[in-house]
């Protein structure tokens, strides 16, 4: 209880240390929810992709023209001498419109409609990435102060040591070797503080930046460590059909099943039917059909590369769902292990925190040199620390988990 109330009190202090113009500069609180919503808004790889749907979606302006061919209307015109020797003009005017019979007209916004499904798939995937780069970016930091939070209060504690040894080296209870060591373990100490508030700043600064946050803001993160409930794992692998990965390859394979389909249609020929009039001696109307016959260019070569991205597509999906499993199934197990080792970490601050008590109440009544309570605050600061980055590693593991599931919570 002692070690949670300094604990809260040194947090405390900490925060208005670090920030006294909070209130002139604003002050913003990165939890989980506010770290996803702004990685989302403000990634520029997101912006990117949402650009390339806006150019995919504009390629359905004129897909769903009448025919793929605009018609042609002629012209044509000049002498005629007949046989009496008489010149006489001639006049030709002639209109011929394609008719498309294969359903192309039809086929072609499907196929537009399938590349934007499959730019929407790819932008959530790198939408997934980003956000789950700036939740271990957010994790690291919130360790990294939870780190520096230890330390300060083993800092406040080894400070006290070293005011006993110097009252005690003062009245000859002990010689000035014994304020020496205090004060060198208490010099350790500042220097690993030092250090871990470094790392902190710069875990910080660093998620401030992905994040879009100007540099006159103050940023505080709140609840990196917290974690909740670990979902069922036959759950999360039922599931892994949504995942983002999965989810482009399904998109790709129906890109290449409509594209094999439209040029399925777009051998059949279109047939152009014409109305043409005009004077030659006498004037004439005249209508025609004109069909193309597929004999020697019936796009063999660019059915065959779509009929074989067909399979390839779909055992892409099949790959990546399996490679998805295996992942996740490792992450879920190397989460389960780090849970495990809870109780163990638990039991070993609540045994430094009594041998700290015992071993300072000896060195204040004289009983125990500075050595001996030195190791013991060393030894349950060593516990207090490494349960510290174990609170890290679970929440890194369940990160680790919601990644390989695909799952942002």
């Amino acid at each position: 209880m002692t070690h949670r109330l300094l604990s809260s009190a040194l947090g405390a202090a900490l925060v208005l240390a670090l920030a006294p113009d909070a209130r002139a500069q604003g002050t913003l609180r990165l939890d989980r929810a506010t770290v996803i919503e702004r990685a989302r808004r403000n990634a520029p790889e997101l912006t990117l992709a949402r650009a390339r749907i806006d150019a995919i979606r504009a390629a359905h302006a004129g897909t769903s023209a009448w025919a793929r061919d605009n018609p042609t209307l002629s012209f044509a015109g000049g002498p005629r001498l007949l046989n009496s020797g008489e010149w006489v003009p001639d006049l030709i005017v002639g209109i011929s419109v394609p008719i498309e019979v294969a359903g192309v007209a039809q086929w072609r916004p499907r196929v537009v409609d399938a590349q934007v499904v499959l730019a929407e798939a790819e932008a959530d995937s790198i939408a997934n990435s980003v956000v789950f780069d700036a939740l271990a970016v957010w994790v690291r930091a919130g360790g990294a102060w939870a780190r520096f939070e230890r330390s300060t209060e083993q800092r406040a504690i080894f400070e006290q040591s070293v005011r006993i040894a110097t009252v005690r080296a003062s009245h000859g209870v002990a010689g000035g070797a014994e304020a020496a060591f205090a004060q060198m373990a208490l010099s350790q100490v500042s220097a690993a503080q030092s250090a871990e508030r470094a790392d902190a700043l710069a875990l910080q600064s660093a998620l401030a930046a992905r994040l879009g946050v100007a540099p006159t803001v103050e940023v505080t993160i709140v609840a990196a460590l917290d974690v909740g409930e670990l979902a069922p794992l036959d759950a999360l692998i039922a599931g892994l059909a949504r995942h983002p990965i999965v989810a482009v390859t399904s998109a790709r394979a129906e890109v290449s099943r409509r594209e094999l389909d439209g040029l399925r249609r777009s051998v059949w020929p279109a047939p152009r039917v014409s109305l043409a009039g005009g004077r030659e001696n006498e004037y004439y109307l005249r209508a025609a059909i004109d069909v193309g016959l597929p004999l020697f260019q019936r796009g063999e070569t660019g059915m065959a590369v779509a009929r074989a991205q067909v399979p390839l597509a779909e055992a892409e999906r099949r790959s990546v769902l399996t490679s998805a499993e295996i992942a996740l199934r490792e992450a879920y197990a190397r989460a389960i292990a780090v849970e495990q080792a809870q109780s163990a970490h638990a039991e070993a601050v609540r045994q430094g925190e009594i041998v700290t008590r015992f071993a300072a109440r000896s060195f204040e009544l004289g009983e125990r040199d500075a050595t001996v309570n030195i190791t013991a605050m060393r030894e349950a600061y060593a516990a207090r620390r490494g349960q510290t980055e174990w609170r890290e590693s679970r929440a890194l593991a369940r990160l680790a988990v919601d990644r390989a599931a695909g799952v942002v919570r």
